[in-house]
This record gives structure tokens, C-alpha cells and sequence, in this order.
């Protein structure tokens, strides 16, 4: 309910999109723990202790899907915290009565790592990192979801980033049929170039090790998509696999009689993505050409 007047009301005001219907949940659950992880084993008089460290300074990432909030609508909420010197951290989630599942994960991080070799000790580095846990929460909640001694991967990654690709495409609009600028003689007058600020979640995915990195992309003008980034060099082309989801994009329009019409545009499905060499000028990528989304009234 809380959720559906907040959708209705954000319907008044035009070129709002659905993933701001959030400041309209006055409910809020809170999430809070800590990260600690093993750093190996240091000298101790004429011994050796293995010791735990907390993990400062790194993010940890809630996801929410949109659903659980309202069946029209798609995509995923992304909430993110730091940890602080002894990390802990807090997030904190839209909500209301109904319960909603929120995935909890901190980022991989790399650390020093110190290795214990007969009667020595040698320093290292190590790529530290845990699974998603999930944890349900309703308005009022206070949980606590705490990842303690992050597993060690055997050998330090390469974190360098090196490899420029590139998404490009264009956003469009379908004009519904009772549209005031929809003449159906005239094909040019069926759709429109999407407006700016309209939201998009890109994420790759590496399947060899589950390595994941998240963009939050808006459009420009004349619903142009655009995004420059860099990915691992530690990862192959062939292993990656990306999705593009398009958020609800919560506007109105005025139709023939004239009224005014509420809804919201949206593209139900992710886009795929497969990122490959593409003409020398544009290197890695891929160019998604139109992208059209349709009108869902409210």
C-alpha cells in the first residue's frame, strides 16, 4: 500500500522514475555487522599466532529487487556502505510491513597475507571474499548479518583494470495510439527519443570466478546510452556475460481527447550484452543500437 501511494503520487509530477518511489517508503529496517577476516600467522615471542583482523574501509552492498515491492515493476535496488576501522557497517532498507529478501554481500578486498613457512613467516598478499547471504527484514526491523573470517583465495588476483570497453545505443519511447502526436499514416510520429536521467543498472559478470562489477548508467539527451569503463585484465572476453536492465521511467502524456494519461514506460526483460572487439575506433563493446520501451498505464 505504502509503496502504491508513493507510486501514484510520483504519477503527478512528470519525468520521475519509479527507482525515486523510494523517498515516498517512510518504513525503514536496518541491517548492521561486521567484516573480519584471518591475515595469516605473525611472530609471537618463539611463536607464531594466527590472527583476525577487521576489514576496514570496504564496501558491502545490498541488493533489493524491485518486485517484492510491486509485481509492475523491475530492476534492483542497490544500497552500499563502508566499513568503518573496526568493520562494522550499517545499511539501511526502504520497506514496509511486508517482509522483503535483501542480498548482503561486502566486496572482495586484497590484504596482506602472512604466510608460515617452517620457523618464518613471509608476507604476501591474498584476495579475500564471501558469499551473498540473504536476510529478511519488514519496517522496524534490526538485524544483524556479521561475515567473519572472509575466505582466502590461495593466490592475489590481478586487480589492475586495463581493458576499455564501451556500451553505446538510444533509448526510445513507443507512443501509445492515443497519443496526441500519434498519426498512424505517419510512422515517423509512433515513437520518440526518450528523455534524459532516465535509470539503468549495466552488470558483468566474469563466470569463471563470479567476479562481478555494477555501473548505474542514466541516459543523455535524446535518451542517448553511453558508458567508458574499464574492466580486469585478469578476465577473458569469452567469460563474461552482461545484462542491461532498464528501470521503470515513471511519466505522462496527453492524449486526443485531451487528457492526461499516467504510467510509466519500461522494458520488461535485461538487455544481454556481449562485449567484443569491435572497429579499432571503438575497441571492446557493444553498440545496442534502439531500444524501445513501452507505455504501461497506471
Amino acid at each position: 500500500m505504502i509503496f502504491a501511494m508513493a507510486l501514484a503520487a510520483l504519477a503527478s509530477c512528470s519525468k520521475e522514475q519509479s527507482e525515486l518511489n523510494f523517498s515516498g517508503i517512510e518504513g525503514k529496517a536496518t541491517i548492521t555487522g561486521q567484516v573480519t577476516y584471518n591475515d595469516g600467522h605473525r611472530k609471537d615471542g618463539d611463536g607464531f599466532v594466527s590472527s583476525t583482523k577487521p576489514a576496514a574501509n570496504i564496501p558491502v552492498i545490498a541488493k533489493v529487487d524491485y518486485d517484492q515491492y510491486s509485481g509492475a515493476a523491475v530492476g534492483t535496488k542497490i544500497i552500499e556502505a563502508t566499513t568503518d576501522a573496526e568493520g562494522k557497517y550499517t545499511l539501511t532498507i526502504p520497506c514496509g510491513q511486508k517482509a522483503v529478501n535483501v542480498k548482503v554481500q561486502p566486496r572482495g578486498f586484497t590484504a596482506p597475507y602472512y604466510i608460515l613457512s617452517g620457523s618464518n613467516t613471509s608476507e604476501t598478499k591474498a584476495f579475500f571474499e564471501d558469499a551473498e547471504k540473504t536476510v529478511s527484514v519488514v519496517m522496524g526491523d534490526t538485524k544483524v548479518q556479521n561475515f567473519f573470517d572472509v575466505t582466502r583465495k590461495s593466490e592475489e588476483p590481478v586487480i589492475s583494470r586495463n581493458i576499455d570497453i564501451f556500451i553505446k545505443g538510444d533509448l526510445i519511447f513507443k507512443r501509445p495510439a492515443d497519443h496526441k502526436d500519434y498519426n498512424p499514416l505517419e510512422t515517423d510520429t509512433h515513437t520518440q527519443a526518450a528523455d534524459a536521467g532516465v535509470k539503468m543498472i549495466l552488470t558483468l559478470t566474469n563466470t569463471d570466478n563470479g567476479e562481478e562489477l555494477v555501473y548505474n548508467l542514466a541516459t543523455g539527451s535524446n535518451g542517448a546510452i553511453s558508458l567508458n569503463a574499464k574492466l580486469f585484465d585478469s578476465w577473458k572476453l569469452t567469460d563474461v556475460e552482461g545484462k542491461l536492465e532498464v528501470l521503470p521511467y515513471v511519466t505522462s502524456y496527453t492524449n486526443k481527447d485531451p487528457k492526461t494519461v499516467n504510467g510509466y514506460y519500461e522494458i520488461a526483460a535485461p538487455i544481454k550484452i556481449t562485449l567484443t572487439p569491435a572497429a579499432a575506433i571503438q575497441g571492446v563493446g557493444q553498440n545496442i543500437g534502439k531500444l524501445n520501451m513501452a507505455f504501461k498505464e497506471i
